[in-house]
């Protein structure tokens, strides 16, 4: 029996959604997104972004379920990749960086 394709579980629709939804907020908002879905060779970053005052911002999207908004969205493990992509990123970038 073949398994489904991971792309089109639940949680990864939702996940789509909302990064398209933060996407064009911050759009509309005056950024320019240049990239989305950034793969590191440890970690992905959803939005990599050009601020309206030159910063680049790193982001990370998350949609969280009302009855479990209680639970930390980001765990541990995930925590230690961002941030050492954001410092992996710092490191080779000239502009300030900021992370959402």
């Amino acid at each position: 029996m073949r398994q489904e394709c991971a792309s089109t579980s639940p949680h990864l629709k939702r996940g789509g959604h909302c990064e398209r939804i933060a996407r064009e907020y911050f759009e509309r908002s005056g950024y320019t997104v240049l990239f989305t879905r950034l793969h590191l060779y440890f970690a992905e970053i959803d939005l990599v972004l050009l601020a309206p005052d030159g910063s680049i911002v790193l982001v990370e999207v998350k949609s969280v379920v009302f009855d479990l908004i209680w639970r930390t969205p980001v765990g541990r493990a995930q925590q230690r990749r961002l941030v050492r992509a954001f410092e992996d990123i710092c490191g080779s970038c000239a502009r300030p960086v900021q992370l959402l």
